[in-house]
């Protein structure tokens, strides 16, 4: 079997959380995330309220019977409010697609992840990318090892531009 190496980037990023200091790879410890960042604050009010967090990939994006309704939320639904945590699949992004993998439009994905953090929700962010050898999916382990270089040498470093400027648009909070 052969492997594909491709650029890790960490996308338990927390887009609605952003301190004032942006993470780097070589500054990950714990020590080094700001006390005063949202994610902190929202984090420790549940701890000292003694709940916990319960999250849900696409909440706001399709459910049981329907299918991006506006206000909708099968957890909201059943419990009446939202789950603290909204997941996002951002496969595709690297191919520069309107839609994910799960076929969320990332439009939609930007708007609810602003609308949720706006509610004091916390936005997490996982990627799937498919496989730049073979364009299978991520689970596709076939192909020759690829490195990446620059952005023009392959999709995946154009994705991942793509990708840092989704991040950077939720976190600014800004209309296209």
């Amino acid at each position: 079997m052969k492997h594909i190496v491709i650029p890790a980037v960490a996308l338990g990023v927390l887009v609605s959380c952003s301190g004032n200091k942006a993470a780097t790879a070589a500054d990950t410890s714990a020590d080094s995330i700001p006390t005063d960042s949202i994610l902190i604050k929202r984090l420790q009010a549940l701890q000292s309220e003694g709940k916990f967090a319960f999250g849900h990939h696409d909440d706001p994006a399709y459910g049981f019977r329907w299918e991006y309704q506006p206000d909708s939320s099968d957890v909201k639904n059943v419990t009446g409010d939202y789950p603290a945590i909204f997941d996002w699949d951002l496969g595709m992004i690297e191919w520069k697609a309107d839609k994910n993998l799960d076929d969320v439009p990332f439009d939609f994905i930007r708007n609810q992840a602003i609308l949720h953090d706006s509610r004091g929700g916390i936005n997490t962010f996982s990627w799937h990318p498919r496989n730049p050898v073979t364009g299978g999916n991520s689970w596709d382990v076939n192909g020759d090892v690829v490195a990446v270089g620059s952005a023009a040498e392959h999709p995946v470093a154009v994705g991942i531009l793509g990708l840092v400027a989704v991040i950077e648009a939720v976190k600014a909070g800004v209309d296209k």
